[in-house]
């Protein structure tokens, strides 16, 4: 959970240096005049970018739970059966 709770304000620091180099060498080097289409478009990409950066810790916090559950169906039982014990009717049958 920390690590997700870290990588949030790494990716908008770097998210926000990245649009701001965009925003001021971009205009100048392409004399585009329609600036407001390409500040619409830059902002769109912005939400799946956001996206996409936390698929690093969705993976890893599985990759921790598939160990965990690896872990557990590997441990032996601690309770163990009398060797007097009755069987166990089938469940379907009555």
């Amino acid at each position: 959970m920390k690590s997700r709770e870290l990588i949030n304000p790494i990716i908008e620091v770097i998210s926000v240096m990245g649009l701001s180099v965009v925003i001021i060498f971009v205009p100048r080097r392409t004399g585009d005049s329609e600036h407001g289409r390409f500040f619409d478009r830059v902002v769109l990409l912005y939400a799946p970018i956001k996206k996409l950066s936390n698929l690093p810790v969705f993976f890893q916090q599985a990759a921790v739970g598939s160990e965990r559950l690896i872990q557990l169906f590997n441990e032996k039982p601690t309770v163990v059966e009398r060797p007097d014990a009755a069987p166990l009717k089938d469940f379907g049958a009555s």
